[in-house]
């Protein structure tokens, strides 16, 4: 299921990982960071193995923070706004001060929220979006940004 340039391989839009997974077209950026973090992270331990099994320990909750959290930032949906999420309530707008809820996206034409930015990159429009991360291969918004923390 594609939607823009997100690829839903399981779950259902609007849910968190591991309950959904997405990902960006930019995907083999993310199957060569799982290389990088693999290769460079045991090749550390494999040096550091002779310093006993503390600090064996302490590399493998490392290692093991490190790959689930970025799982997690690389799999999750940023926040997409979808077309049917906002509605513009033409009969609310025209009452006299009131603010409307929502703005119209100048590049995709949809209804989005303040909060929301247009990624010109992903084509989507991303809610509460922080920036278009490479290594992710997606962006990074109100729904991942957590995940994104802990793998930084």
């Amino acid at each position: 299921n594609k939607f823009e340039h997100s690829i839903l391989i399981y779950g259902k839009r609007r849910s968190y990982f591991p309950f959904h997974c997405s990902v960006g077209l930019d995907w083999p950026i993310v199957i060569f960071v799982y290389f990088l973090i693999i290769v460079i992270n045991g090749a550390v331990l494999g040096i550091l193995s002779g310093m006993g099994w503390p600090v064996l320990f302490i590399g493998l909750v490392g290692f093991t923070v490190l790959l689930l959290s970025y799982t997690a930032t690389a799999c999750s949906d940023p926040g997409i706004i979808y077309a049917n999420d906002y509605k513009y309530d033409l009969e609310s707008a025209s009452k006299p001060n009131t603010i409307p809820s929502s703005i119209e996206c100048g590049q995709c034409q949809i209804q989005r929220p303040f909060t929301a930015r247009h990624c010109s990159y992903c084509n989507v429009c991303i809610d509460e979006l922080d920036h278009h991360c490479p290594w992710c291969g997606k962006c990074i918004g109100k729904d991942n940004i957590r995940q994104f923390y802990v793998f930084v």
